[in-house]
């Protein structure tokens, strides 16, 4: 599991800048207490309102490239009356990430995501 001193550090070796945005929504994604994008960027953004939702975006493409988080999908299948069937389930989550639910619908087929740390 990677430690926040590590992934800055890895921040810094590969030449990435270390802004206030980036260490907020850091601290938001290593807390665990979140599912999705969005639910990282409403967090952070109540810590720092500064924090813009393609801050959030493109920080988690960073951690993955990383290999800090990767992207994990659920698939959930319903019948015509919206009623669940047996699916798939895969989700994107970081290995300190406990959380792997769903959090959207849609009718026919939903297709989440979520972190885990690798």
């Amino acid at each position: 599991m990677w430690q926040k001193k590590d992934i800055v550090n890895e921040f810094q070796r590969l030449g990435k800048r270390i802004t206030k945005q980036r260490m907020v929504i850091l601290d938001v994604i290593l807390e665990q207490n979140w599912t999705d994008c969005k639910e990282v960027y409403y967090e952070a953004v109540q810590r720092d309102s500064t924090v813009g939702l393609s801050t959030v975006y493109r920080t988690i493409r960073m951690l993955e490239e990383m290999g800090v988080l990767k992207r994990v999908y659920q698939y959930v299948f319903t019948d015509e009356t919206g009623v669940r069937a047996d699916g798939e389930n895969e989700v994107i989550a970081p290995e300190f990430h406990g959380k792997n639910g769903l959090r959207q619908t849609e009718k026919e087929k939903e297709k989440c995501c979520s972190f885990s740390a690798s």
